[in-house]
């Protein structure tokens, strides 16, 4: 490898790494994140000094999806209280760096530093929630204005929202099955922390997605390292197994003990209204939808006037309602090629990928961060897929 080359991937890799600050302090309770517009200087700053040097190759699919949302804005033109153009630019800064739209080694390059160390650090989060859940100590925002989520549980340990804890506890965990079946059995001790600050942070959908994730992992690994007949041997075991975890009532008799502190049918009432919410956007306009992160304002759901903050509830039914058939399916087969290019590649990477789009297309059906873009949900969901896409080339930007 020639010194500028070594130079250059150190650079990018000390971009990434500070990327990844950056976006994982926002998970974090009780200290001051960063503005929105800051955040947005810093991404187009670091989209810059990405994008500059290199020729760059533009991904058809993820550009007619952009094109598209910009189009569909100009003709619905939705209400100017949820400044749905300035959560577009947003949005576009966001995936320039962190989805395959834009490809060049030193972007490729980005991506798969910065997925490794947001893999890295959501697992320390992860661990230390977990101690701190015994020692009483709880940085759980409750008046967090999130957008991309319901009220979770009542636990965020590190993290400013149990929902935020829960998806990334689930993350990791999925990281840390991979790394045990595929690297040393030894990182496997760190799941019990990991999946206990799953259980403590009470949110169902991350434990699905958690489990779904798993299971993926595990028909991946044995995929490539036992025989068929094996592999129809293990993998009924892996399911019942995880599956009793994610269902047996002593299991989760702290997250059940956590949920009815709450008044769980108002909870839950909410949840099928926002799904009954969405459901009546997408069936008012199901062609191109009613506008990017917009909700209709007569529907009945809640909605911040003052900031246009909203809280959609689903990613996927948030998907069709605001961009309506045509950007669902933009969206749809761009996460089908991800997977299938995983599926095809048949290599330990492969395998963490495979977990992590499994984990993201179910978690996805109750949390709503899909095109949050300063939530670090949504970035850490489109760099899932930019690492995926990306994959075919990344041999050649590390050899």
């Amino acid at each position: 490898m020639s010194r500028t080359i070594r130079q250059t991937n150190r650079i990018v890799s000390e971009l990434s790494l500070f990327m990844s600050v950056v976006i994982m302090h926002k998970t974090i309770g009780l200290i001051s994140h960063i503005s929105t517009h800051l955040f947005f200087l810093i991404v187009v700053f670091v989209s810059i000094l990405l994008l500059l040097p290199q020729r760059l190759r533009l991904n058809p699919m993820f550009a007619f999806f952009i094109v598209y949302i910009g189009l569909s804005l100009i003709i619905l033109n939705p209400p100017a209280v949820f400044s749905p153009w300035a959560r577009f630019a947003l949005f576009i800064a966001v995936i320039t760096i962190a989805s395959p739209m834009l490809q060049s080694p030193n972007l490729r390059f980005f991506r798969y530093k910065c997925l490794n160390s947001i893999l890295v650090m959501s697992v320390v989060i992860s661990v230390i929630s977990f101690v701190f859940y015994f020692l009483g100590i709880n940085f759980m925002q409750y008046s967090a204005d999130l957008e991309f989520t319901e009220k979770g549980g009542l636990f965020g340990g590190l993290t400013n929202h149990s929902i935020v804890l829960g998806i990334l506890s689930g993350i990791s965990t999925c990281f840390l099955v991979y790394k045990g079946l595929t690297h040393n059995s030894k990182w496997l001790l760190m799941v019990v922390p990991c999946f206990g600050s799953l259980l403590f942070s009470a949110s169902r959908g991350a434990l699905l997605a958690t489990v779904t994730g798993m299971i993926s992992i595990i028909i991946m690994t044995y995929r490539l390292h036992m025989s068929k007949i094996k592999l129809w041997i293990v993998l009924p075991i892996a399911i019942v197994g995880m599956w009793y975890v994610a269902t047996n009532t002593m299991v989760l008799s702290g997250l059940e003990s956590k949920m009815s502190d709450r008044n769980t049918a108002t909870l839950l009432s909410s949840r099928e209204a926002k799904i009954i919410y969405r459901l009546e956007e997408f069936k008012s306009s199901p062609l191109i939808g009613i506008g990017f992160s917009t909700i209709s304002l007569d529907g009945g759901d809640d909605v911040n006037l003052s900031t246009g903050t909203i809280e959609p509830g689903s990613s996927w039914l948030s998907l069709f309602s605001m961009t309506g058939i045509i950007g669902a399916l933009f969206f749809i087969v761009i996460l089908v090629k991800s997977i299938r290019t995983q599926m095809a590649e048949k290599t330990h990477r492969s395998v963490l990928l495979i977990g992590l789009l499994s984990f993201f297309s179910v978690s996805m059906f109750s949390e709503g961060y899909i095109f949050a873009a300063g939530s670090p949900l949504c970035y850490i969901l489109w760099l899932t897929i930019g690492n995926s896409v990306d994959s075919n080339y990344i041999k050649k930007v590390i050899a």
